[in-house]
C-alpha cells in the first residue's frame, strides 16, 4: 500500500464534492456529453489506429483528408517519460482550479509507448514523486475533472 497524507485525502475529496457541485462552473474546455461517451473506449483502453504508423488518440481522418480505419491496436499499458512539466496552481486551466492549489499544482507527462506512437498525460494525484525522463510509468485510469455535476473519468500516469 502507498503511503497517503490523510489530512490531504479530505481536502482532495471534499474539492471532488464541491466541483462535482452543480454550482460550480468550469471556464475550461467544454466537452459535449456525446463527444466524451463516443471517445471513451478508445481512451480507457488505449486503442490506436494504423495508417502507415501507429497513432493514438484516435482520430477521424489522417493528415491527407483521408478517413482512417477504426481503432484496433491495443497500446501497452507502461510508457516512458520523454518530457515533463509542471504548471503552478495559479497557473493550471480552470477546470483543476479547486485542487490545484492542494496539489501544489497540476503535472503533465508527454509519453512514448513500446508501439511506437507518443501521449500527454496528467500524473496521478496520489504520488509526490518528481518525473525523471527516462523513467518508467503505467497508464491507469483516474478522475480528471467533473462538468455538469459528472465526474469524468480518464487515464493518467502513475511512475513506477
Amino acid at each position: 500500500l502507498m503511503d497517503f497524507d490523510s489530512e490531504k485525502y479530505k481536502q482532495i475529496n471534499a474539492a471532488w464534492e464541491k466541483e462535482t457541485s452543480m454550482e460550480n462552473v468550469s471556464q475550461g474546455a467544454y466537452i459535449s456529453s456525446q463527444q466524451y461517451t463516443e471517445s471513451l473506449n478508445s481512451r480507457l483502453n488505449l486503442l490506436a489506429q494504423f495508417d502507415d504508423k501507429t497513432i493514438w488518440p484516435p482520430r477521424q481522418l489522417n493528415d491527407e483528408g483521408s478517413v482512417i480505419d477504426n481503432p484496433k491496436i491495443r497500446l501497452s499499458s507502461t510508457c516512458q517519460i520523454e518530457s515533463w512539466t509542471k504548471l503552478s496552481a495559479a497557473g493550471a486551466p480552470s477546470e483543476f482550479s479547486i485542487r490545484a492549489p492542494i496539489l501544489d499544482g497540476i503535472s503533465t507527462v508527454y509519453v512514448s509507448f513500446e508501439e511506437g506512437t507518443y501521449g500527454v498525460f496528467l500524473l496521478t494525484d496520489d504520488q509526490n514523486i518528481q518525473p525523471v525522463i527516462g523513467m518508467k510509468g503505467e497508464i491507469v485510469v483516474r478522475r480528471i475533472y467533473s462538468q455538469e455535476g459528472q465526474i469524468r473519468y480518464g487515464t493518467k500516469v502513475q511512475l513506477n
